[in-house]
């Protein structure tokens, strides 16, 4: 989105605004600016995001695919940073939204 001397601003495959230090980016934690969901209204829409379509999928996929599905160990998908329940929501809503969710509107978070 934007990069000056002191920060890079971008958007990153989840939908959060973030930015960082324009160094290596393994060097320091961005910091969320923005996150996909701000009210429930806006589930649909990301929910959609998530399915696959044939055009997202590249030959690089498919080719690791064939490749794992060879071996016969274990293969473990981490879909997001967090790869947890609580680190996915945590990168759908924000940690402030996310524990008002939890309070507030429980139902919302079982969607």
């Amino acid at each position: 989105m934007r990069e000056t001397v002191e920060t890079v601003t971008y958007i990153n495959e989840n939908g959060n605004h973030l930015h960082r230090l324009p160094t290596n980016a393994y060097q320091s934690m961005p910091h969320f600016e923005e996150f996909p969901l701000k009210t429930r209204a806006d589930w649909p829409a990301f929910r959609e995001r998530l399915r696959p379509a044939p055009g997202r999928v590249g030959e690089a996929w498919a080719k690791q695919v064939r490749e794992l599905r060879q071996d016969r160990l274990p293969v473990i998908l981490a879909l997001t940073r967090g790869a947890s329940l609580y680190g996915s929501l945590r990168e759908m809503l924000g940690v402030e939204r996310l524990s008002f969710m939890f309070f507030d509107d429980p139902l919302g978070l079982k969607k």
